[in-house]
């Protein structure tokens, strides 16, 4: 009787509060009816969620989820991580060849063994786990992590020294145990995040020149709104700048991201002192105004949304591959069930204005960017960030053959002497070339 009830409050739910009145042309008390059928066969709770979610398939729209009651937990007793890739060498052990950095100050984003104070490094070799000797297939370094996340461990490690003997060079292992606290998979994804970010970010200076910025935005809600502030407000000052929302999972900040991408500078103001170093009005405006969004398939929802509005307002070139497709907005109306299950109900649509996909809709069909780059798995590089820094670079070279390149930094020194701090590109109030004009003309973005 519980799971009838269950059941039936979760097909009201999606009847009562469904963005589409219509129920996108379904059926509904059919489809309630013919579902209905299969529940004196079901004979677990996870076999009650397989049927709602195939009656959920039935609307086939996004954001309509269907989870099991479950109970939050920190991670803690789960596998340990301790935030390195290793090889086996059978001379002496788990070889360290790359270890992860993330936010050493951060414990949520910081690999265990770039702790301050360990010493370890890549090349060493892990041998021993709580004292018991770690082997290349009974006893692995994965198996002696297991259970251990959030626990502490003893660690024994052969520190790797080169040393001189008799004029040739000798590797030395060394032993050494240290306490270590492996992390959860939750915090270990946090840190090899960070840094592919940074590592992004020095690939897109050191081919630029450092004239180009780098900002990616894991999603749209409070923790992406970080993450973009975190990187934009230093990296907005260059002449160019690279906005990656690949992987965006989405939320609702988009519009407040939207609203400093479409800033340009109107004036600068320009202290007698501190160097002469100019800051923009308004404030965190893009100098030059060349701007390239990196998007792919897995970026949906209001990253979907975020890559939409870039495109339909002409503020840069989006690159990438087609977005997700999902623009559904839920959590106002999501139905929560007697057991602790929780039903999702998408109770709001998007509907674009803009002609290149009015009637049509981006649910189901997402954006596709100007420049299409599919990223292979078996790519070796990063093919789309290739392009991204590729078409930026063409688009700052446009912006300075226009206005020339002249105090087109926030940190260059003003120019004195009579000269007008408005020459650079879309300063002027009369220009039209890159859209920041205030008299009119085909501009592609707001001032503010």
């Amino acid at each position: 009787a519980e799971w009838r009830q269950i059941f039936r409050e979760a097909w009201r739910g999606l009847r009562d509060h469904f963005y589409d009145q219509d129920m996108r042309g379904v059926d509904w008390v059919r489809v309630r009816k013919d579902c209905e059928k299969l529940l004196p066969l079901i004979s677990t709770r996870n076999e009650l969620t397989d049927l709602m979610r195939e009656m959920a398939c039935y609307l086939g729209c996004s954001h309509l989820y269907v989870d099991n009651p479950t109970e939050e937990d920190d991670g803690e007793g789960y596998q340990g991580f301790l935030g390195a890739d290793f090889k086996y060498e059978s001379e002496v052990g788990w070889v360290i060849t790359k270890m992860v950095e993330g936010d050493a100050w951060d414990p949520r984003s910081c690999g265990p063994l770039a702790t301050p104070g360990l010493n370890i490094n890549v090349g060493d070799a892990v041998t021993a786990i709580n004292r018991r000797a770690l082997t290349e297939k009974t006893y692995t370094i994965y198996d002696a992590l297991a259970h251990m996340a959030g626990k502490e461990i003893f660690l024994t490690v052969s520190t790797k020294t080169v040393k001189k003997k008799k004029k040739k060079k000798v590797t030395v292992f060394t032993p050494k145990t240290v306490r270590v606290k492996p992390c959860s998979e939750e915090v270990e994804r946090a840190a090899r995040y960070r840094d592919w970010v940074e590592g992004n970010k020095k690939k897109v200076h050191d081919i630029t020149g450092n004239r180009v910025g780098y900002v990616h935005t894991p999603d749209t809600e409070h923790y992406g709104f970080t993450e973009f502030h975190r990187y934009y407000l230093a990296e907005c000052a260059r002449e160019g700048m690279i906005i990656d929302v690949r992987g965006n999972e989405g939320g609702y900040a988009s519009e407040l991201m939207l609203e400093k991408l479409m800033r340009r500078p109107i004036g600068y103001c320009v202290p007698r002192k501190g160097r002469g170093v100019r800051q923009s009005y308004p404030q965190h405006a893009l100098c030059a105004g060349a701007i390239v969004m990196l998007t792919d398939e897995h970026a949906g929802s209001d990253g979907d949304i975020l890559s939409y509005a870039f495109q339909a307002m002409k503020l840069g070139k989006l690159v990438g591959n087609q977005t997700w497709g999902g623009v559904l907005t839920m959590g106002i109306h999501d139905t929560y069930l007697v057991d602790g299950g929780e039903n999702s109900v998408p109770c709001e649509g998007f509907e674009p204005v803009f002609e290149k996909v009015k009637g049509e809709g981006l649910e189901n069909k997402g954006v596709v960017p100007d420049v299409v780059v599919v990223s292979l798995p078996g790519d070796a590089t990063d093919r789309q960030l290739d392009v991204a820094i590729e078409e930026v670079l063409k688009l700052v070279s446009g912006a300075s053959s226009l206005g020339g390149s002249e105090g087109t930094s926030l940190g260059a020194s003003p120019q004195r002497g009579g000269s007008s701090l408005g020459t650079s590109l879309g300063t002027s109030l009369g220009s039209s070339s890159s859209g920041t004009s205030l008299g009119g003309g085909s501009g592609k973005g707001s001032i503010f």
